[in-house]
């Protein structure tokens, strides 16, 4: 199978890939040629510590491969810390999640009754990494929640190297809307 072929998808936090989402976007992604595979974390009960550790054994069987990644929310989280270890052909971040250590301080107080204060600081460890060499495409809805689209913006600011940035209009923080679908194929295509 040719590198490019493969695409490892990661899901938001507290979604599965058996959701009618997924369902839509392997179908629509495998139509371009894409070999679709899912990397489903184990939400409950963990941090992101033992998300990336998962992330990372199950990248063990692409080590032969430079895979293209995509990951929505938690998942696009996963996706570019995991990129400081693995080497990807692109990454296309889609609404990506504002917990690293700069952004730690800018949480409104219910962010920590809804995820807890254990995971809130095990992302203090994190620092959104500017400098991987691979491609990136930043992709967010212009009505999606207010503090996503700014991390995506200043995280779009900081890489360094080949990126984009892409506000989807009408688009809010989920991937079941298809000018959100229509932009990742765009982003796959080009």
């Amino acid at each position: 199978m040719k590198d490019k072929t493969i695409i490892i998808i990661i899901p938001g936090f507290g979604e599965s890939v058996e959701n009618s989402t997924y369902s839509t976007i392997k179908k629509e992604i495998g139509g371009l040629g894409y070999n679709v595979v899912f990397h489903q974390p184990k939400w409950k009960r963990n941090t992101i510590k033992k998300w990336l550790s998962d992330f990372k054994e199950f990248l063990k069987k692409f080590e032969k491969v430079n895979p293209t990644i995509l990951g929505f929310s938690f998942g696009a989280y996963i996706a570019i810390i995991s990129a400081k270890d693995f080497k990807f052909s692109k990454i296309i971040l889609c609404s990506l999640s504002p917990y690293f250590k700069d952004d730690i301080k800018n949480l409104p107080p219910a962010v920590y009754k809804i995820l807890g204060q254990k995971r809130i600081e095990d992302f203090k460890n994190y620092d959104f990494p500017k400098n991987l060499g691979v491609p990136t495409i930043f992709l967010v809805g212009d009505k999606d929640i207010n503090i996503v689209i700014q991390r995506s913006v200043s995280a779009y600011k900081k890489y360094k190297g080949d990126r984009k940035i892409i506000k989807i209009k009408g688009a809010e923080h989920d991937l079941n809307n298809k000018n959100y679908i229509d932009e990742i194929k765009k982003a796959l295509s080009s």
